[in-house]
């Protein structure tokens, strides 16, 4: 990659005699950047702990890769193991000296890592990210482990990023009873928590399923994570031009959830039928839910409807 001035930064495996110059653009870092959110006094103990010997600690169990400008160091990382998983990684010691961040270089250190044979074997690579940091690797698609916004015993966020082959497989009327039998599992305990059997996937008929499989506007997939039927989403698409497009409904079997696998299904349902005109509705009692689509651009229209006493549908846009 070239910065603003034409003169390029290129990325090269760590040698142990690069050690002292890391260390020393670390330790900048912390007094010049991450000051501004951790106060002077933590900053410095930091800095002591983290000396020439602590990095080549780190050095002799992860990948480091080293990247330079005209022969000196501009900026540092380094990907390991997650506690020795062979599907588990971590990425670890990203820096930029202070002086040219935001032109470019910590995406390119997340490239260079995301290529790493550590990070294209796991199914999920986490990141222990500072205040300072957070947004920027939110905007790699790193989000807070297990929905936790909050900072650990170290002041980090725990952010955390799934691999997988997520596809669409278009589904049809002979599909219709796998189709029922995998919404059912999937809606089951929210049915049994707000026992909204009128509204319920869980509690329609495979009659109900092989109806809307016919509906020539209607396009039911199933999402498959590496090949597996993981849950399904149907879009309703009239082809109407500045028509919205509506999903109803989007589902995850239990044993998938939680690895980001909805959302990349959202988007490949977007790249299918266009990226604007959009609507869904979801239960508002569903934090994780609410704050999924909201992560996505999707906006809450004003409208709501009561289910029950239990139960509030609130609709989104996009």
């Amino acid at each position: 990659m070239n910065l603003s001035n034409g003169t390029e930064v290129t990325a090269a495996v760590y040698q142990e005699q690069d050690a002292e110059e890391i260390v020393s653009l670390i330790a900048r870092n912390f007094r010049e950047v991450n000051v501004k959110d951790y106060g002077a006094e933590a900053m410095e103990a930091l800095v002591a702990s983290h000396d020439v010997d602590w990095f080549k600690g780190v050095a002799s169990y992860a990948h480091v890769y080293v990247f330079r400008n005209e022969g000196k160091i501009v900026g540092v990382g380094s990907i390991s193991s997650f506690w020795g998983s062979p599907t588990e990684s971590i990425l670890l010691t990203v820096f930029v000296l202070p002086e040219l961040h935001h032109q470019g270089i910590g995406n390119f250190i997340i490239d260079t890592l995301e290529a790493d044979e550590l990070f294209l074997r796991a199914d999920r690579i986490e990141i222990p990210a500072s205040v300072t940091a957070v947004e920027f690797y939110r905007k790699r698609g790193y989000d807070y482990k297990n929905g936790v916004r909050e900072l650990d015993e170290e002041q980090h966020y725990r952010l955390e990023k799934f691999r997988k082959d997520i596809t669409l497989q278009k589904a049809g009327e002979e599909d219709a009873e796998l189709l029922h039998a995998m919404q059912v599992e999937a809606f089951r305990e929210l049915l049994d928590r707000y026992q909204d059997y009128d509204t319920n996937p869980a509690g329609e008929t495979v009659e109900k399923v092989l109806f809307r499989l016919k509906q020539e506007f209607t396009y039911f997939y199933f999402i498959c994570l590496n090949g597996r039927k993981a849950g399904a989403v149907r879009v309703v698409d009239r082809k109407e031009a500045g028509g919205n497009k509506r999903i109803s409904p989007i589902f995850v079997l239990p044993e998938f959830q939680g690895k980001g696998i909805a959302q990349e299904a959202i988007r490949l349902c977007e790249a299918l039928h266009g990226n604007g005109h959009w609507e869904l509705s979801t239960i508002l009692q569903e934090k994780r839910n609410c704050y999924l689509y909201e992560k996505m651009g999707y906006h809450k229209t004003g409208e709501t409807k009561t289910v029950n006493e239990r139960m509030t549908l609130v609709f989104y846009e996009k």
